[in-house]
């Protein structure tokens, strides 16, 4: 449940923040009121969703975890040979 709603949270934060980005910063250091609004609405949505949402959420995160080790491995080793 957690990825699925960092993953909306984050989703509609960049819609909101992607063509004005002095109110993407604002929205970032200020609008607290804003964002606990967006925290509870997604809490009792992600209540009423229903058990197989989440199970196809853990097998899509399954598959992308072993890409993002994948790029996080690339990236240091990447980062090594650069440093050495």
């Amino acid at each position: 449940m957690g990825f699925a709603y960092f993953l909306i949270e984050f989703i509609i934060m960049l819609c909101i923040t992607e063509k004005e980005p002095v109110f993407g910063k604002n929205l970032n250091e200020r609008m607290w009121i804003a964002k606990i609004i967006v925290h509870f609405v997604l809490t009792l949505v992600f209540i009423f969703v229903g058990n197989s949402f989440f199970e196809v959420v853990t097998e899509i995160s399954k598959y992308l975890a072993g890409v993002f080790v994948f790029i996080m491995l690339v990236t240091l080793i990447d980062f090594l040979y650069k440093w050495g």
